[in-house]
């Protein structure tokens, strides 16, 4: 097996944290179920972006 490098959480390049592991959904994850865990990837981001917002308020 070929190592591959890190690129999850994709973090802005200044932050001085390295990515944590490997994802890449095409390679991982079955054609049938790409769009339904993309779906649910979005919505769990959405869901920690309203608890931020919701912490912040």
């Amino acid at each position: 097996m070929s190592e591959k490098e890190n690129n999850f959480p994709p973090l802005p390049k200044f932050i001085p944290v390295k990515p944590c592991f490997y994802q890449n959904f095409s390679d991982e994850i079955p054609v049938e179920h790409q769009v339904l865990v993309k779906r649910i990837y979005r919505l769990w981001m959405f869901y920690c972006a309203t608890l931020g917002v919701n912490l912040i308020a």
